[in-house]
């Protein structure tokens, strides 16, 4: 019986050691699975901490770039200011690890370029919203700027035609007073003219009276005397009835009833070029050339001159661009748009004729122009019928007819310090004055009216000599020749003959 407790006790003994040794590693294992579950919780707590802070960067980083948009197009509320300079310092830190960073940054390039950008506000100077409202301004201004420009050019272009008409108009009422004028003119002509032939007729009657009474003086030398006193006496008279008669027979001076050719519809203020409403329909030519009078001016009042200008280029139909070449007095009389333009000697229609007869002096040296004078006139198409040659003294061209309008009278020589008698330069004076004198018989002939030659310079508007002289040069100085200008008329001596007459 003691022996079988004591197997017992053992039994029991090594059961409960058995069972202590498997507790011991169950708590051994339970305590290490324990610790190591901890460990894996730590580090899926930091990793989670890590993804957090990555997501809280990349959230950072998207609101910044939204918010660097609405900076840059000009829409963002004061909320959004306050987390824009917030995050804006941290531009680098928060984008550093993003895929788009390098794009935003170019963009950021870009718009910083294109809008300006302020440093210490950390934004740019301008938006596109800014951008956009000041160009819907500037294209509405532009736009109404179109719409009065268009309202403008209609209205000028509605005044320019009724210019025109009221030109057009005065221009067929002037023509009809000038065709009434030269009927009249003709018609008194004509009267004149059988007056004349009617006292011709009797003066024959009177010379045919008077050899009858020289072969009855043989019969009474007292009474053929008496009788042949009384009809001296009467021829006299008759001659001298023929004579005023002569004198009341003039020819038409178509100067009086010029009217202007064009005007000049534009000036600009600081410089030479102004705009003539004649074009390309008008025939008009480089080169050509007009004087220029004050609006409501004539000839036949003797208005003051303005200036004169050259025609350089044209513009259009009914347009021009010309030249100033010449002011009178640009202080107290400038050119204005509404002057009138005066060229006797040119027409759009038909070409003009004209004769040359004396010195001209273009220039105001002495020296004769006459062919740099010719030449001028045909450029501007302008037909010269006849002029005296001054190297040989004689007249050349076809010869003045009825188309011819005008007589340009040029200066006489001068006789000073010369011999009266065998001097070939006396002689040739002389001859140039007797072919100017019948120049002069032709041209009243004709009915060709006679104009001095600055006078006629004057309307065609070439530039007048500043310089005047009394003395020619080139070959008219030769000892040769010996030729020389007259005196210049100056205004003093027109107002004396105008006083005489």
């Amino acid at each position: 019986m003691a022996a079988k407790k004591s197997d017992d006790s053992k039994k029991g003994l090594i059961i409960a050691l058995v069972f202590l040794f498997l507790l011991a590693i169950g708590l051994g294992v339970t305590t290490y699975v324990g610790f190591d579950g901890q460990e894996q919780l730590r580090k899926s707590e930091n990793d989670a901490k890590k993804a957090a802070v990555s997501k809280e960067r990349s959230r950072d980083w998207e609101r910044l770039q939204n918010l660097l948009l609405k900076k840059f197009v000009g829409k963002m509320s004061d909320s959004e200011k306050t987390d824009y300079d917030s995050l804006f310092a941290k531009y680098e830190a928060i984008g550093k690890d993003e895929t788009n960073k390098k794009d935003f940054d170019d963009l950021l390039v870009l718009l910083k370029n294109k809008l300006q950008w302020d440093e210490s506000k950390n934004e740019p100077k301008d938006n596109f919203l800014n951008r956009i409202d000041t160009l819907d301004q500037n294209l509405k201004e532009k736009e109404k700027q179109r719409t009065d420009a268009v309202k403008n050019f209609e209205t000028a272009a509605a005044t320019f035609k009724k210019d025109k008409d009221e030109k057009d108009n005065t221009i067929e009422a002037k023509t009809k007073e000038v065709t009434s004028a030269k009927n009249e003119a003709a018609d008194a002509y004509a009267k004149k003219s059988r007056e004349y032939l009617a006292n011709l007729s009797a003066l024959e009657k009177l010379q045919n009276d008077l050899d009858d009474v020289k072969k009855k003086m043989e019969l009474s030398k007292d009474d053929a005397k008496k009788a042949m006193d009384k009809l001296s006496r009467e021829i006299a008279d008759q001659k001298l009835k023929i004579q005023r008669l002569n004198d009341q027979v003039k020819p038409l001076n178509v100067m009086e009833f010029e009217q202007p050719k064009g005007k000049i519809v534009s000036v600009e203020r600081y410089s030479q070029t102004v705009y003539i409403n004649l074009g390309e329909n008008d025939r008009v030519k480089p080169q050509l050339t007009f004087s220029i009078f004050a609006a409501g001016a004539n000839f036949k009042t003797n208005p003051q001159r303005k200036g004169s200008l050259e025609v350089t280029k044209i513009v259009g139909p009914n347009i021009s661009q010309a030249r100033i070449t010449d002011l009178t007095d640009a202080n107290s009389d400038p050119v204005l748009s509404g002057d009138l333009l005066f060229n006797p000697a040119w027409s759009p229609s038909l070409r003009q004729h004209v004769a040359i007869a004396g010195l001209i002096d273009l220039t105001g040296d002495g020296k004769d122009d006459t062919p740099e004078f010719i030449r001028g006139l045909r450029e501007q198409g302008i037909v010269v019928d006849s002029y005296i040659d001054l190297k040989d003294i004689t007249v050349k061209g076809e010869g003045m007819s009825l188309k011819t309008n005008f007589l340009v009278l040029g200066d006489n020589p001068e006789f000073e310090n010369l011999p009266q008698q065998g001097d070939i330069r006396v002689e040739r004076k002389t001859e140039l004055i007797k072919k100017m004198s019948d120049m002069q018989d032709e041209a009243k002939r004709l009915g060709v009216t006679i104009v001095p030659y600055r006078r006629f310079l004057t309307v065609v508007g070439y530039p007048m000599p500043r310089v005047l002289t009394t003395r020619s040069s080139g070959f008219l100085d030769s000892p040769k020749l010996g030729l020389k200008m007259e005196k210049k008329e100056t205004d003093k001596d027109k107002e004396a003959k105008e006083k005489e007459k």
